[in-house]
């Protein structure tokens, strides 16, 4: 089966190229979809691979709207095909916070017609007419019941975007109410993981270093300035994502360092494609990197001498021991 999703967390909406969304009695806001009282939201997916499909797994993240302090009511039900997978059922979690919602589809449901090499689908969520609160879905995939979690992967991929991002930064002393505006700095990191960088940190040649967690398109952390007087030494550090740009355009483009990668397991050293790196301007060389992604994994490098032409360090996956990890740069 096709990777099949819909991100309304995205702007704009990620929707996977096999699929068409159409939607009634909805809103679309910020990140999510809303849905009224008799509302429905149908994705019609095309699937060209195996026409035999035992089961399938559909993830349906959602959250139903409090009644003030108060559990709302929105009863949803699940058509795939025009068959029922589900009727009237309540979304758990009382409105709190959206909840990953896991059903399985008979694999009647999915039957392809005699003689055909390619089916459109297609899968329907609706809210019961008597609906007193909004159904908030904030995203949908669907997986064959034997390659659970490839839309999640499919979906990561698609939110990656191959960016330099120029962020204007505002800095505040501890203990202060007000943020001053500086200069904007531009950032570009791109490894082999299909899975957003959550929290990135860094440290230059003059010992100046970062450490910032993203939150959509922004971030916040803190910056550390050694020699620095004694109220601008550590400061909060706040960056608003201001630009987007194809990596070495602009007359005044970040340096991307280019490094050809490998990593230790099994007692031997595989190569693990290619890492890309650029915070800018640079005043000193970078001497150091880590960050953590989505997927829960983590990485940290020290970069070998102020040429920065090799690093060595760690990496760390999910659910995994740490290995080693080290770069050599590769020529532009």
């Amino acid at each position: 089966m096709l990777p099949t999703y819909v991100d309304f967390t995205a702007d704009p909406t990620l929707l996977s190229p096999n699929a068409t969304l159409a939607t009634d009695r909805c809103v679309r806001r910020s990140n999510r979809l809303s849905v009224d009282a008799g509302g429905s939201l149908t994705l019609a997916f095309r699937d060209d691979q195996d026409p035999v499909q035992p089961e399938a797994t559909v993830t349906l993240r959602a959250l139903v709207a409090k009644h003030g302090g108060d559990i709302g009511y929105a009863p949803v039900s699940l058509y795939v095909n025009g068959e029922a997978v589900i009727r009237d059922w309540t979304v758990p979690g009382g409105g709190d916070l959206p909840q990953d919602n896991v059903f399985a589809v008979p694999g009647g449901c999915l039957d392809w017609h005699q003689g055909r090499t390619e089916e459109t689908h297609t899968l329907r969520v609706c809210t019961a007419p008597d609906s007193s609160s909004y159904l908030w879905v904030f995203g949908l995939t669907v997986d064959s019941t034997f390659e659970r979690g490839r839309s999640q992967d499919a979906l990561a991929t698609a939110r990656i975007r191959d960016d330099v991002v120029a962020y204007r930064i505002s800095t505040r002393r501890v203990g202060e109410d007000r943020w001053r505006e500086e200069d904007e700095i531009e950032v570009y990191l791109r490894r082999a993981e299909p899975a957003e960088v959550t929290n990135l940190a860094w440290r230059h040649a003059d010992g100046t270093s970062c450490s910032v967690a993203f939150s959509g398109a922004d971030f916040r952390g803190y910056r550390s300035t050694p020699g620095a007087a004694p109220e601008e030494a550590v400061v909060e550090y706040s960056g608003r994502e201001v630009a987007r740009r194809a990596p070495g355009a602009g007359a005044g483009a970040a340096r991307i360092l280019r490094y050809d990668t490998f990593q230790e397991w099994s007692q031997g050293w595989h190569h693990s494609g290619e890492l890309a790196v650029a915070i800018a301007p640079q005043d000193t060389p970078l001497t150091a990197l880590s960050w953590r992604d989505a997927a829960q994994n983590a990485a940290s490098l020290q970069f070998v001498d102020a040429t920065a032409r090799r690093f060595i360090g760690y990496y760390h996956r999910a659910n995994e021991g740490a290995i080693g990890y080290e770069g050599r740069l590769l020529d532009p």
